[in-house]
């Protein structure tokens, strides 16, 4: 019997703030769910989504349960992360943020302590990443790399 490669699943809380092309290169290796904090129409097919193949929820809890990579961008409220605990445990949860005096990895490694937690700092001049899981900062990398950011080492 033929192995079937299951692609990893990638819930994206907040801010999309990549090109198209970008999503594009990140669907081909993982399946992807958009968490809107935005309520959502009674018709979900009428949003407009420039991105079809991506799944668009608004219950970070339902998202994030379906997921094995749970990634935060923009703001990251205490609400936010109590409705993700339960369903965050073992799973790598990046958090991007392109303000390097915004230190988000201790507070939520707090919150979340049985997840594997990497913070990732976007810069025009570079990507740093904070995290204590080399394989959680590797699979970082590696989708980081996806969204079109050079990452020198």
């Amino acid at each position: 019997m033929k192995e079937v490669d299951v692609k990893q699943t990638i819930a994206w809380i907040g801010e999309i703030d990549c090109s198209l092309e970008a999503f594009h290169r990140l669907n081909e290796r993982y399946r992807l769910i958009w968490v809107t904090q935005e309520e959502m129409p009674a018709d979900p097919s009428t949003i407009e989504n420039p991105l079809p193949e991506v799944e668009v929820v608004n219950c970070a809890k339902e998202g994030c349960w379906e997921a094995d990579i749970i990634i935060l961008a923009g703001v990251i409220h205490q609400e936010l992360l109590e409705k993700i605990r339960e369903v965050s445990t073992q799973k790598i949860v990046m958090i991007i943020t392109a303000d390097e005096k915004v230190k988000m990895f201790s507070l939520i490694s707090e919150v979340l302590p049985f997840s594997k937690v990497v913070e990732i700092t976007l810069s025009s001049a570079e990507v740093r990443f904070s995290g204590e899981n080399p394989g959680a900062v590797a699979t970082a990398n590696d989708i980081v790399e996806l969204l079109g950011y050079q990452i020198s080492m």
